[in-house]
């Protein structure tokens, strides 16, 4: 932006400039939250060229105002015209007409980057990365395929612990670039990534999408890496508003130790609940509840003994404070799969885990819960991660499986049931059926869908 703005002033040819802050500014409204504030990902150091007004370097608005102004894109700007953007357009953004507060974006998936976007009207914002592990390189990149970063009704919970250093010392520089100081799985204690010194790598880890869906009531989205070949790590998520569960398969041979990491924004504080459900709250709106199904949950706060790595995050270069870290630790036979329910909500709700059966054995990939809160219950089902041997290798197909009272087929189901309401409102995602105990077919397809949601 600052060279688009001096080759207009100087006479220079803008067109280069002009396509490259339109396409940036683009990307950095689509990832950013609909307050303006980017998620802290890879060697996001905290860095500004122009820290003039106090901003906080994670508030993108003012670079998206004067972007706003400069390629007369309304769509780009979020809320009222900031300081630095008057400054730096030299009065024009403040009285043109062009930067205006703009609808919120919709969810929506990157190829190249592979970042997935999950938001909702109500403020709630997820940022998942099934991309590759990082440009030419790498030297930027995190070790932290898979993880996520999430906002909670404009209140950042779950975040990138961030850079903290870069040369001045190594140890650091390779602990905040670790995987386990991001929120995803390491599996026997192995980073999915080998650092080789502060800008490159020994081994880097392959991440790709394999299902992206979004909906009027939900998003979906799983994705796969290879840092742990030859075994696989794959990750799916439902995002609702104000509910996320994560499911986390390892698929392959063999007695293995996983250990799955979601670190805290600083205001939160974390205690244990009822039932196993931990309570996170930050002493602004209703609080969030936090369980973990085939995972023992812990709580670890920074500087915790026997624990000095975790429990910290850098919101900035040079500066670390103490935060809070939840391990989820599971061993066991693989394959297995550990899920993670997140709920914003007043009250505690209640989660019950469900084995899905295919045939006479329990399928060890596939997630069954059911979630209730106040008079709505929810059952969400993780398909098997095992396609069935009838398949072919590019349309594989997934045995059904029973959960409950229901037999799906889909790699996602989630079935709501209100109250005394007969009818069911359900949505599945890659299926074809799914039926209840007494045999009436609530979807019923002659092939899998992509994504439906319907009543019935």
């Amino acid at each position: 932006l600052l060279a688009l703005s001096v080759a207009r002033l100087t006479g220079d040819d803008t067109r280069p400039f002009t396509e490259a802050a339109r396409r940036l500014a683009r990307f950095a409204r689509t990832v950013a939250d609909d307050r303006g504030r980017l998620a802290r990902i890879g060697d996001d150091d905290g860095g500004q060229l122009f820290p003039i007004a106090g901003r906080d370097s994670a508030d993108a608005r003012d670079s998206l105002a004067l972007a706003s102004w400069l390629l007369a894109d309304p769509s780009l700007a979020i809320g009222p015209v900031p300081e630095e953007a008057i400054w730096l357009s030299g009065g024009g953004a403040a009285v043109g007409d062009r930067v205006r507060a703009t609808a919120p974006v919709a969810s929506t998936t990157l190829g190249d980057s592979g970042y997935t976007i999950c938001r909702t009207a109500r403020g709630d914002h997820l940022v998942l990365d099934t991309g590759p592990h990082g440009y030419l390189n790498g030297g930027h990149a995190h070790a932290d395929a898979l993880s996520l970063t999430l906002t909670v009704a404009g209140r950042p919970l779950l975040v990138d612990p961030g850079t903290a250093c870069y040369t001045i010392d190594p140890a650091r520089r390779d602990r905040f670039r670790s995987t386990r100081l991001h929120n995803t799985l390491t599996l026997d204690g192995r980073p999915q990534s080998e650092p080789a010194g502060p800008f490159h790598w020994t081994t880097a880890a392959a991440g790709s999408r394999l299902t992206w869906c979004t909906s009027p009531g939900f998003d979906y989205v799983e994705g796969t890496h290879d840092g742990y070949a030859p075994l696989a790590h794959r990750r799916a998520v439902l995002a609702r508003p104000g509910c996320w569960i994560v499911a986390d398969r390892v698929l392959g041979d063999g007695e293995h130790r996983a250990e799955i990491f979601w670190h805290l924004d600083p205001r939160w504080t974390v205690t244990p609940a009822a039932d196993g459900w931990l309570r996170a709250s930050d002493g602004s709106g209703d609080p969030v509840w936090i369980t973990s199904l085939n995972g023992a949950i812990e709580i670890l706060r920074g500087g915790d003994a026997g624990e000095p790595d975790l429990g910290f995050v850098a919101p900035a270069y040079g500066l670390v404070v103490p935060s809070t870290t939840l391990r989820v630790t599971h061993r066991g036979p693989a394959p297995f799969a550990v899920a993670t329910v997140i709920v914003e909500a007043a009250t505690c709700p209640a989660v019950d885990a469900l084995s899905v059966r295919s045939g006479d054995a329990v399928d060890p990939t596939a997630v069954g819960l059911r979630l209730t809160q106040a008079d709505v219950t929810d059952t969400v089902v993780f398909g098997s991660a095992t396609p069935d041997v009838a398949g072919t290798a590019s349309t594989p197909l997934r045995p059904s499986g029973w959960a409950g009272d229901l037999e799906t087929d889909a790699a996602l189901l989630w079935c709501r049931e209100r109250g005394s309401e007969p009818a069911r409102h359900v949505a599945v995602v890659d299926g074809s059926l799914v039926r209840t105990r007494d045999g009436r077919a609530l979807v019923s397809l002659s092939a899998p869908v992509a994504c439906r949601e319907t009543v019935a």
